[in-house]
């Protein structure tokens, strides 16, 4: 009797980590790089945007994501623009690729060849605030809804901020903005506010046409079971579902006017 609880003992601790291979490893916090290059070209109220973002990612800064966007503004008013915009991403990771590779193998669906097509509809009003010390604070709301073909997920972007723009003979040298990004899912996952953080954003104008862009942003990203989990296992979850990264984004912005 004593050997057969040994036995069982010694096979339960055996067990452990197979058990756990079903639970996804979600580290607590990271530290992300993503890169970005933006192309406006403007005519009046018009301007036309084409943007390639790439994404160096945890674990160990793994190049993954990557996206092409391309569409437009229009000026509705003095203070406010409206944009639609196309794009096409590869490597993005959604709650329901946690999946069996092998059984009893769980991991990560490879992503990094599958394409999403992307709409995106958004509003952004502007206001300046002449009140504030120097008089060049610009406050905006921008709104983004977008739509993903591959899954039918429905995303609302609200992200408030406020930019202070040193300006010498009235031309920008820098722009220095402070943001706070919400990402809220219209109908997936088990969280409405799904995605958040601040950030600092900082724009150097090298030229008229050539800007440097740099951000620091802490987010949090809430990560909810996926179908296959909860179907084989229906009463557990993620014993983290919580991923919080630091995150740099460094970039260049050109700027071409059609009649200037």
């Amino acid at each position: 009797m004593k050997r057969s609880w040994i036995a069982a003992a010694f096979l339960a601790i055996l067990g452990t980590p197979l058990a756990a291979e079903h639970l996804p490893e979600i580290p607590g916090t990271g530290f992300e790089v993503h890169t970005h290059g933006r192309l406006f070209v403007y005519h009046g109220d018009l301007s036309g945007m084409v943007e390639y973002v790439g994404r160096f990612e945890d674990p160990e800064l793994e190049f993954r994501y990557r996206s092409m966007t391309v569409g437009g503004y229009y000026r509705l008013h003095r203070n406010v623009k409206a944009g639609a915009f196309y794009r096409l991403q590869a490597g993005a990771h959604h709650d329901d690729d946690w999946i069996v590779t092998t059984y009893p193998e769980w991991d990560w669906r490879d992503t990094s060849r599958r394409f999403e097509h992307l709409v995106m509809v958004d509003v952004t009003p502007r206001f300046l605030l002449d009140f504030l010390p120097g008089g060049n604070w610009v406050g905006s709301v921008k709104n983004r809804y977008a739509y993903n073909f591959f899954n039918d997920h429905q995303t609302l972007l609200v992200r408030p901020g406020l930019t202070w723009f040193w300006l010498v003979d009235r031309e920008p040298v820098l722009n220095v903005s402070a943001q706070y990004a919400t990402y809220l899912s219209l109908n997936f996952g088990d969280r409405f506010w799904y995605r958040h953080g601040p950030y600092l954003n900082v724009l150097y104008h090298v030229t008229p046409f050539l800007v440097v862009d740099a951000s620091l942003a802490r987010q949090a990203i809430y990560w909810t079971e996926s179908s296959v989990f909860q179907r084989r296992h229906p009463n557990e979850a993620y014993v983290r579902n919580t991923y919080a990264p630091w995150v740099l984004d460094v970039g260049l912005i050109v700027s071409l006017r059609t009649n200037r």
